[in-house]
């Protein structure tokens, strides 16, 4: 598996270990330690293989053979400002950090949640007030028990659409292997 970290470099490890210790402790005091390990590592980006078969209904969503972009991963200072609701406001599903999103609006989720703690839900996004008819637990959908698993479900077609969708010259200029372990 590849990625590209978000800003083109992977980030300081013992300043991001830091900022994410910093985080953590404002949204319960503790996040999933394979997602630890990736920011700590990478800091967001741009995964390849980058394909994986949705778990959303039709009614929520509609896509072609169920299978959906793993775009990008957020930065840590993208998770931070959703965290703060500076983009979805009260519309964020409560217990979840966004991690990351496809190219037509479905947010992944990452979940802080006791029962499910380090589960990757799929949420397509939408404006409503968090708890309200058209925006509450009904509209979420667990994609995977923890983000390894999700990043382990990824993967291209025979045709190569996901490399096709992921390779622009600054990703394949600056992708490396990753590894969590």
């Amino acid at each position: 598996m590849k990625i590209a970290p978000e800003k083109g470099r992977a980030p300081v490890p013992a300043d991001q270990a830091a900022r994410i210790a910093d985080f953590a402790a404002g949204v319960g005091g503790k996040l999933p330690a394979d997602y630890t390990a990736f920011l700590t590592r990478y800091d967001g980006g741009f995964p390849y293989p980058n394909v994986f078969d949705e778990v959303t209904p039709d009614a929520v969503r509609r896509s072609v053979d169920r299978q959906a972009f793993c775009d990008r991963l957020f930065s840590l200072e993208n998770v931070e400002s959703h965290a703060q609701g500076e983009i979805f406001g009260s519309a964020v599903p409560e217990g979840f950090l966004l991690i990351g999103e496809d190219p037509g609006g479905l947010i992944f989720l990452l979940s802080l949640r006791p029962n499910d703690f380090g589960g990757v839900f799929l949420w397509q996004a939408n404006s409503a007030d968090w708890g309200s008819e058209d925006n509450n637990e009904a509209h979420i959908f667990q994609q995977s028990e923890s983000f390894t698993a999700f990043l382990d479900s990824l993967y291209d077609t025979d045709d190569k659409i996901g490399y096709d969708h992921w390779a622009t010259p600054f990703i394949v200029a600056n992708a490396v292997d990753l590894d969590l372990k």
